[in-house]
């Protein structure tokens, strides 16, 4: 119920049964964190060196594609955008939010290729991975949206109006690496 396994003590007590997630797999494994980059959303900035994005939400995520429909556009802060900035292949990961009927933990993978700016929000966390010649980007998008699919993310979520994912656990997932070619 307490996490004694983080830094900073919580005053939340968390009565989800956590559990440890294991891939079973005949090809050589990676944790998620040793092949990819994580990066927090963002939302309105607040200094005067603001730009206007598109800014991607949970609520244009569709069975793991994006719907680019009612995009929120929004002033930003330039220097945290430039972190921020989504590029094709890039995976979007709900860290926030859900309902006692949909678990947090969705991903959606951005597949435009563009001059358009986008980014992400604040209820999101990009995943990036770090080299395409060990882990293809579509591949893992695949596996993390499976995994999904089949209730990996629920032991990970915590909150109780607001849940969150447990990052540390959801970056200790075992990717199955397969070989490429």
């Amino acid at each position: 119920m307490i996490a004694f396994d983080r830094k900073e003590f919580e005053k939340l007590i968390n009565i989800n049964i956590r559990k440890n997630i294991i891939q079973k797999s005949k090809y050589q494994t990676d944790l998620l964190e040793n092949i990819v980059d994580f990066q927090s959303g963002l939302w309105k900035g607040y200094t005067d060196d603001l730009q206007l994005v598109k800014v991607l939400r949970n609520t244009n995520f569709d069975n793991g594609k994006l719907s680019y429909k009612n995009i929120a556009e929004i002033d930003v802060d330039k220097e945290q955008f430039k972190k921020r900035q989504l590029k094709y292949g890039d995976i979007i990961l709900e860290k926030s939010g859900g309902s006692e009927t949909q678990a947090i933990g969705r991903v959606a993978l951005f597949d435009k290729n563009t001059e358009e700016i986008y980014s992400y929000s604040n209820f999101c966390l990009r995943i990036r991975v770090k080299e395409e010649n060990k882990v293809n980007p579509i591949y893992l998008w695949l596996f993390l949206n499976d995994f999904y699919n089949n209730g990996g993310t629920k032991p990970l979520q915590n909150g109780v109006r607001l849940l969150n994912i447990d990052l540390e656990g959801y970056k200790k997932i075992n990717i199955p690496l397969p070989p490429k070619g």
